[in-house]
């Protein structure tokens, strides 16, 4: 199977890095796609079957915990808690348990930890670290 890279903030993906990297994405900061560098999890493309056997086949929203299965179908649904308005996949490993990359606050689940608020976060919810 060939190598995909995507977009970690709209989910477009190509084969060659330089040529998704040189395109716009709206959703972007920076109006650039930036490479998502976490692991490929789900169903991605046409060509691909269902592999769906349990949480670590989906891709998880780093502000509200939101699942899905593709990173495209993730990052097109809008988020309150995302600076950007929309998801943004955590780029992270599955773990037992999610810390708060700013007050340690843990939860066994991404959902569980960022449905609380912590006062030392800039959007006041808490993150996962990486």
């Amino acid at each position: 199977m060939a190598k995909e890279y995507f977009c970690k903030y709209c989910g477009d993906s190509h084969a060659v890095l330089s040529f998704l990297t040189s395109g716009v994405c709206s959703k972007s900061p920076n109006r650039r796609h930036q490479l998502y560098s976490g692991t490929r999890r789900g169903y991605q493309g046409m060509d691909e079957k269902y592999r769906f056997h349990g949480k670590n086949q989906h891709y998880y929203c780093r502000y509200c915990g939101r699942r899905h299965i593709m990173i495209s179908g993730l990052t097109k649904m809008s988020c309150k808690k995302s600076p950007t308005g929309y998801h943004q996949p955590y780029e992270g490993e599955d773990k037992p348990v999610y810390a708060c990359k700013y007050c340690a606050s843990s939860s066994r689940s991404i959902e569980g930890l960022t449905r609380g608020s912590c006062s030392k976060s800039p959007n006041k919810h808490h993150q996962p670290e990486i």
